[in-house]
């Protein structure tokens, strides 16, 4: 069982903590000035405005709205972890967590070379095979039964197996396995999955035996042929920390202005790639004066969160948060002049909310305070809200949902008040169940395959039916057994990428899948 360590806790007084910068050389601006954009998106045009691109501030609504989810923290078993934790992942009732630790907080379980399982049902900590891996883990992403791991590792925890900062874990044999052509000759900060394809982003430029060149910090794996795909104009000339897919749009953030071969000028630390059309696309205003480090999609609306505090140009606030909407194409300020501080890291959607992690304390303009390196903010109401016990005592960089536990990971060591400690960069945040909504997933066809989705709980053949607070985003993504084809979606999602459904009633989703012959063809004719 888990540690029932909890509390709701008091206000106390605000505790001096010391300013930590991380990601200082990424995030560092750019001198160079920049002659125009190429294939800019057009801007809104109205009354007096410059048509360069306008900016839209959400309404501030009563920021004393109760809050909605009441909730409670809790410690993970064994004081949680040794170190910073980056990433993190839920499959089935396990927890994957990759970061900068060795063992438990309490030290009583070791070899957590920087990636450990965490069993949601009785609350141990397991290690991996191989003795973990024996560098920091950056990201992580799943694709079926197996789960991709990105970061600045080049051997598994033993020294014997050769992975080159990103391998494969095959959950249910519980091997590691290494990507092709000695994978990458460095750090992997980001992954997406769209369809059968791994999108990976960070500090990188070609594959680790040098045979495919060059990436420029972004490339595109082929999952089921086992083949890199470099993207066009060779990439980006400076590290990518974030992506999202929506559609054919690939949503890329980092500390990049151009192409690498400069071609495409004006991709200001955030840019839109065609995945189809296998172009770069700039974004209004220019973009961002610093990275976004994390993207998130909800409906048409793309939110992200990082180190800017303004667009571009022209010199428009934005603080550290931001939402862009992707029919209009034009950025949105979000209430309260988003957020004090140096940095937000972290961000995950939940229903109609979204937690958001940083350094930060409070709103810009300091209405709302008590945001103690966590918050949430409900997008109907457009209010933030405080957590309990003030939130916690140190930076938050990455979230993890399953069923209606939120699990937050980071710096820091104990809630804000000091009612709750020995955290060990960890911790588990309960919020009260609402109303629930049935997704039902059905297999057709022929063929066989497997359906899972994000938030976790469908894990279809086994598990195919799942209750979701209402209002929930749930995507849902198909893969294919060998030998048969993954055919496209009926019920309530339709065509044949990844199936999107909001849990505003109950619904059922059908996956066909044929038996057939696989083509894979070069990517110069895709």
């Amino acid at each position: 069982m888990f540690n029932q360590r909890s509390s709701l806790g008091v206000k106390a007084s605000i505790i001096p903590l010391p300013l930590i910068i991380i990601c200082a050389v990424l995030l560092s601006g750019l001198g160079a000035s920049f002659s125009g954009l190429v294939q800019a998106e057009p801007s809104p045009q109205a009354g007096a405005f410059e048509s360069r691109g306008l900016i839209f501030p959400d309404a501030i609504l009563d920021i004393d709205e109760p809050d909605a989810l009441p909730n409670a923290w809790q410690a993970l078993n064994n004081d949680g972890l040794s170190g910073n934790v980056n990433a993190m992942v839920v499959y089935g009732d396990d927890l994957f967590v990759g970061g900068n630790f060795v063992s438990t907080g309490d030290g009583s379980i070791t070899d957590l070379k920087y990636i450990a399982r965490y069993d949601l049902n009785d609350g141990t900590w397991n290690t991996l095979p191989k003795g973990g891996l024996n560098g920091i883990v950056r990201s992580l992403a799943l694709y079926g039964d197996d789960l991709y791991v990105g970061g600045l590792f080049t051997k598994t925890g033993d020294t014997l197996q050769d992975l080159s900062h990103i391998a494969r874990y095959d959950i249910t044999d519980k091997t590691w396995n290494e990507l092709e052509n000695g994978g990458l000759n460095g750090d992997v900060y980001a992954m997406t999955v769209s369809g059968d394809d791994l999108y990976m982003g960070g500090y990188f430029s070609e594959t680790g035996d040098g045979s495919v060149y060059p990436m420029g910090k972004i490339v595109r794996y082929d999952i089921t042929d086992g083949t890199w795909d470099k993207l066009a104009n060779d990439g980006l000339n400076n590290a990518v920390l974030s992506l999202a897919v929506s559609g054919n749009d690939l949503y890329v953030s980092g500390n990049f202005s151009q192409t690498d071969d400069g071609i495409v000028t004006g991709l200001n630390r955030i840019a839109r790639y065609d995945i189809s059309g296998n172009t770069w696309i700039a974004m209004p205003n220019q973009g961002l004066n610093s990275a976004a480090m994390v993207l998130v999609l909800f409906g048409d609306d793309l939110y992200m969160v990082g180190a800017f505090t303004r667009t571009f140009e022209p010199d428009t606030d934005l603080y550290q948060i931001a939402r862009y909407d992707t029919t209009n194409k034009n950025w949105h300020a979000l209430p309260n002049n988003g957020l004090d501080g140096t940095f937000a890291s972290g961000l995950i959607l939940s229903g109609g909310d979204l937690y958001v992690g940083g350094d930060f304390s409070q709103t810009k303009d300091g209405t709302v305070p008590d945001l103690n390196k966590i918050a949430r903010y409900n997008i109907a109401g457009k209010t933030w809200h405080a957590l309990p016990n003030d939130g916690l005592d140190n930076w938050v960089y990455t979230f993890a949902l399953s069923g209606d536990d939120l699990f937050v990971g980071g710096e820091f060591q104990a809630t804000h008040d000091g009612a709750l400690t020995e955290l060990g960069h960890i911790a588990r945040l309960t919020l009260k169940s609402g109303p629930k909504q049935l997704l039902s997933v059905t297999l057709e066809g022929s063929g066989s395959g497997k359906v899972t989705s994000v938030p976790a709980g469908i894990n279809c053949g086994s598990d195919c039916s799942q209750n979701f607070n209402s209002g929930t985003v749930v995507t849902l993504k198909a893969v294919a057994d060998p030998g048969s084809i993954f055919k496209g979606w009926s019920g309530d999602c339709s065509g044949k990428g990844d199936c999107q459904v909001t849990m505003d009633a109950d619904k059922i989703v059908k996956a066909k899948f044929d038996t057939g012959l696989f083509i894979h063809l070069p990517a110069i004719f895709r």
